[in-house]
C-alpha cells in the first residue's frame, strides 16, 4: 500500500515538473504613455515639491512668528 502511495506521489511530482518546464512563461510588458509630455510633468512636479521643501523652514518659522504674536499677552499685562 505504501509502495503504491509512493509511486503515485512521484509520478505526479515528475508530472508538475514538466508542466512548469514546458508550460510557456507569462511575460510581462512595460507600457509607456504615449504622450511625450508625462516625463515633463512628473519633473515639474519632483521640482515643485523639492522648492517647496526648501521653502518648509522659512514658512514654519512665519507660523511661529504669527502663533507668537497671537497669544502674546497686551502691553498691560504683567509678568509674574
Amino acid at each position: 500500500m505504501f509502495k503504491t502511495l509512493w509511486r503515485i506521489f512521484v509520478v505526479i511530482v515528475l508530472l508538475l515538473l514538466l508542466r512548469t518546464n514546458f508550460a510557456p512563461q507569462t511575460q510581462a510588458y512595460i507600457v509607456w504613455p504615449e504622450n511625450p509630455n508625462f516625463v515633463e510633468r512628473v519633473k515639474f512636479q519632483m521640482d515643485k515639491i523639492q522648492r517647496n521643501a526648501q521653502d518648509l523652514p522659512a514658512n514654519l518659522e512665519i507660523e511661529l512668528m504669527r502663533l507668537w504674536k497671537d497669544v502674546k499677552p497686551s502691553n498691560g499685562a504683567k509678568l509674574v
